[in-house]
């Protein structure tokens, strides 16, 4: 991530989505900030480059994805504890091409209640969103397609239709 006004940058790791406060693309620890001089102001103008291991960089600067619900707290007793749905199923589906990322959460129950979120508002768009895990991170995701620009453009669409932030990953 780049701080767009003194081009200092620095290498973050993504852990979940958000944040959902006055339309920020990302929150930064203090550490982060402080390297890209934006700790005392508290907040500041940020590009974001996602870095794929083997793979071209594919975001920069998105508008922030819609607030999801959040879960509700576990239960403290097996007794108190209430009936869940069934886990949405991690996709297998292992094909080449590309994907729409739609987000990427490191901890499953994030992912799911976003893909329960993500089905409902993408149910007239003909496109179905699956979970992958990859490489220890809950990938919410619609495709595959045959190649990136295809995929694009389905990003596009959805972004353009629902305002939603997307991202392009290899499959």
């Amino acid at each position: 991530m780049t701080n767009v006004a003194t081009g200092r940058s620095v290498v973050v790791r993504v852990n979940d989505r958000g944040p959902f406060l006055h339309g920020r693309i990302i929150d930064l620890s203090y550490a982060a900030a402080h390297k890209v001089g934006i700790a005392a102001r508290g907040s500041g103008e940020v590009e974001v480059e996602a870095i794929i291991p083997g793979d071209a960089p594919v975001l920069a600067a998105a508008p922030p994805l819609p607030p999801v619900a959040a879960a509700p707290p576990a239960p403290t007793t097996a007794a108190a504890k209430p009936a869940e749905p069934p886990p949405a199923p991690i996709s297998r589906d292992t094909a080449g091409g590309f994907v729409v990322q739609l987000g990427a959460f490191g901890n499953f129950g994030n992912a799911q209640n976003f893909l329960a979120h993500v089905q409902a508002q993408l149910a007239d768009a003909q496109v179905e969103p699956k979970v992958r895990d990859v490489g220890g991170l809950y990938r919410v995701y619609v495709g595959p397609y045959p190649d990136r620009d295809e995929a694009r453009r389905v990003g596009d669409r959805i972004t353009a239709a629902f305002g939603m932030a997307t991202a392009i990953a290899p499959h």
